[in-house]
């Protein structure tokens, strides 16, 4: 069972709906209302889409190199949205934490992309690709079911840190256990 109740403000009337659990839940479209302004949309469109180009003849290709580039800025890429097929370009920055790091996997024309879009606007040089999707060219595998942290790459993998340390009762790299119980690598 839901209740609603209603709070006066200095700004207007802000409306509250308590959840089944007592949780309370925001009017998101009666706050958006009253924060709107001119040329002011405060929603992020969050829309699937491709990494490719367009040819010459309008053709969408997943296989021409040219739909990334890659600088010490960052990445950037041409990505097809879905569903009406709309090209755009979008910044890449894999999983970043900051000024204390950050993991880049390698981005790759045919991928299947999640794009956060700003304000909705589609000329926004603000567009990041969020994540990568499980799709076609990135399936799970076979053997993983959710039961471990799995890094399965057919790229090189480089670590970069000031020092590493792994602490393991059970380490095997390539095969080989390194160190079991107590035992010291």
């Amino acid at each position: 069972m839901a209740i609603e109740f209603e709070h006066k403000t200095s700004t207007g009337l802000m409306s509250r709906r308590m959840g089944g659990a007592g949780r309370p839940t925001i009017d998101v479209q009666r706050l958006g209302k009253a924060i709107r302004g001119p040329g002011l949309d405060t929603r992020t469109w969050k829309v699937s889409g491709t990494v490719g180009v367009r040819d010459d003849r309008g053709t969408f290709k997943t296989d021409d190199p040219d739909a990334i580039f890659v600088d010490r800025l960052g990445v950037v890429a041409s990505v097809q949205i879905e569903p009406n097929g709309q090209m755009i370009t979008a910044r890449w920055n894999g999983i970043s934490c900051g000024r204390f790091g950050f993991m880049l996997f390698p981005l790759k024309p045919g991928d299947d992309v999640t794009v956060s879009i700003p304000d909705g606007d589609l000329n926004s040089d603000s567009i990041t690709i969020t994540e990568l999707q499980s799709d076609r060219t990135a399936q799970i595998p076979v053997d993983w079911n959710n039961d471990r942290v799995l890094f399965d790459l057919n790229v090189p993998f480089e670590i970069r840190a000031p020092s590493v340390r792994i602490r393991s009762s059970n380490l095997e790299l390539n095969g080989r256990r390194v160190a079991f119980g107590p035992e010291p690598i």
